[in-house]
């Protein structure tokens, strides 16, 4: 019987959509900010995003693994994010091959983040083009 993982997600380039957004709504683009304390926000159309705590949320995404390691969300890697590693999909293989998965179903993760705090369509087809630019 193979086994499937079907619930997986990645983080994409975390300067994604300020590199592939059209020119005109590149200050609107979504991007991670640090603010003075170093503390991580998520930012689209100039303003924050309701994501809640962004180190947590994306060091989830990235930590494929950590469960198995016994980490919960609460004390995963949350810097991982930041890391080349989490692009690293040799390791994700060699990963899913020791728990025996033969195949894995991956979801965007920035790629929808954005949804509920865009208000401009415009905006948001601004988005969703610059994602698949960066995906072909």
């Amino acid at each position: 019987m193979r086994a499937i993982d079907g619930d997986s997600h990645f983080i994409e380039p975390l300067d994604l959509f300020e590199r592939y957004i059209d020119p005109f709504f590149r200050d609107r683009a979504l991007r991670i900010e640090a603010d003075q304390t170093g503390t991580f926000t998520m930012v689209v159309d100039r303003k924050p995003m309701r994501v809640g705590n962004v180190e947590q949320l994306l060091g989830a995404v990235v930590g494929y693994g950590e469960i198995e390691m016994g980490h919960t969300l609460r004390d995963f890697d949350a810097y991982k994010f930041k890391s080349a590693q989490w692009q690293d999909m040799d390791a994700r293989v060699k990963f899913l091959d020791a728990e025996g998965f033969d195949a894995q179903v991956i979801y965007p993760s920035m790629g929808i983040l954005w949804q509920g705090d865009v208000r401009d369509p415009a905006l948001a087809d601004a988005l969703c083009r610059a994602y698949n630019r960066w995906g072909v």
